[in-house]
């Protein structure tokens, strides 16, 4: 899925731009390390998101906020989060824990996107999967 969406035109993009219009204008970046606890060092104190879809924006205050959106890849749309992954849905705000550092779309990835610093995250984590007919999915 990671290498169907640098193409803007793939079935796997155009699914991805369905629920969430502001695609076009945000970094995508893969295996990205988010702590869901304070210590963040071991097991179950963070989590990995497939996909992050990231940009900055205003918040209202004059400031800028990192604004996310987790994508989970899955093998079908009854594969279930991972308990991390629950804990972390019910999170607003999360730590980066590391991030390999460059966008699969080529969009620049702000400055701010990086360990350490806090994000906003958008909504609930989305799942993305093949169907039974093939077609990608999002929801």
């Amino acid at each position: 899925m990671t290498e169907a969406l640098k193409d803007i035109g793939s079935a796997a993009y155009q699914a991805l731009k369905n629920k969430v219009p502001d695609l076009d204008s945000r970094a995508i970046l893969s295996q990205v390390q988010f702590c869901i606890k304070e210590n963040c060092i071991n097991k179950g104190e963070y989590f990995v998101a497939d996909l992050v879809l990231v940009k900055e924006v205003d918040d209202g205050f004059g400031g800028k906020v990192l604004d996310v959106v987790i994508v989970d890849t899955k093998l079908s749309a009854t594969t279930n989060l991972t308990p991390n992954q629950k804990v972390a849905d019910g999170l607003g705000a999360l730590k980066i824990k590391s991030f390999s550092g460059s966008s699969i779309n080529g969009r620049t990835i702000p400055e701010d996107f990086s360990s350490g610093n806090t994000v906003v995250k958008n909504g609930k984590i989305l799942k993305m999967y093949n169907d039974s007919s093939g077609s990608v999915e999002v929801k």
